[in-house]
């Protein structure tokens, strides 16, 4: 998404809304996939791998460095967003019989 010329910190706003609605969309993008990935785990197990929580933040790391963004701040953001969608996934998981 290539950077709009701004004439006025109100341009600039709407700039960013637009780059928020995309955000959004492509994080609700991402729990679809979560739930999906939902079906394929073992129920009690998986949902939080943090194995795969460390590559998704190791290559997260990198693209930041790739972008010119600080990687420690993309990891915060990542941290945080990964903790809220495992939540929204462990509502998808399959529930073991009681």
């Amino acid at each position: 998404m290539p950077l709009v010329h701004c004439k006025n910190l109100e341009e600039v706003r709407a700039q960013i809304d637009r780059v928020d609605e995309r955000i959004v969309e492509l994080l609700t993008v991402r729990l679809q996939y979560l739930k999906l990935a939902a079906q394929f785990k073992k129920p009690g197990h998986d949902v939080q791998a943090p194995e795969r929580v460390h590559q998704v933040l190791t290559r997260v790391r990198t693209l930041a460095k790739m972008n010119g963004m600080e990687p420690d701040a993309i990891e915060k953001i990542y941290k945080a967003i990964i903790e809220a969608l495992i939540k929204e996934e462990m509502k998808a998981a399959p529930r073991t019989a009681s």
